[in-house]
């Protein structure tokens, strides 16, 4: 999966674009862990990725694809630079700007980046955060989690999952936030507690999120 992904960047680069490999893959390649889950990041927009490959999920107005080639799938999304007018649903621009992109997301562990060569590229100093076993926000923590809590919970699951502590930043924002989790759908916070190990349950109440989601834990 990982080589036909590479073909995939070389063939989307062969169009005048750039493509990597970006996110929890790069992380766990880093970090020596086995990961089925290969998401791609190029300035090629959605128009062109559907003439090139099998589109199986649609999500193009967020510049999102799920793609198959030869049996294998892969996410493949447009490099955005969101804009937030509430807590739920961004305003989307494509730009061409892979660090405009990266400034979007969420933790700088997920913005590290591998292209065709496999080198790996870190606008983010993620790679010093995963050598510290540290979870940072990219830019402001408070702002970040308002624009979306479930980051809120994507931070503790990783703290279970990795075995990471929080930044003194983002622990705060968690901490000062909590609440912005009533705001989520159900449907997003069931998906994001039911990839929780027991590790990240137990911070989950031992911060007292629990009171501020509507599902038993």
């Amino acid at each position: 999966m990982f080589e036909e992904a590479l073909n995939i960047l070389k063939e989307i680069e062969s169009k005048g674009f750039n493509a990597y490999i970006i996110g929890g893959y790069v992380r766990d390649f880093i970090l020596g862990l086995q990961t089925s889950d290969i998401d791609i990041t190029t300035s090629a927009t959605p128009d062109v990725i559907k003439e090139m490959y099998e589109v199986v999920m649609d999500n193009s107005k967020f510049g999102s694809l799920r793609i198959k080639k030869n049996n294998y799938t892969f996410e493949i999304t447009t490099f955005r630079c969101d804009k937030y007018d509430d807590t739920r649903y961004p305003i989307v621009e494509f730009t061409d700007s892979l660090p405009l992109d990266l400034k979007r997301r969420d933790f700088t562990m997920n913005t590290i980046c591998m292209d065709y060569n496999k080198q790996i590229i870190d606008l983010m100093n993620g790679v010093d955060d995963i050598n510290h076993k540290i979870i940072k926000s990219i830019g402001n923590a408070d702002i970040k989690l308002k624009e979306d809590p479930l980051r809120i919970l994507r931070a503790i699951r990783f703290m279970g999952y990795l075995d990471f502590t929080l930044d003194d930043s983002l622990e705060k924002a968690i901490n000062d936030n909590k609440e912005l989790l009533l705001s989520l759908s159900n449907k997003r916070v069931n998906s994001e507690i039911s990839k929780m190990n027991k590790k990240s349950l137990l911070v989950v109440k031992q911060k007292g999120l629990n009171r501020y989601i509507k599902e038993e834990l």
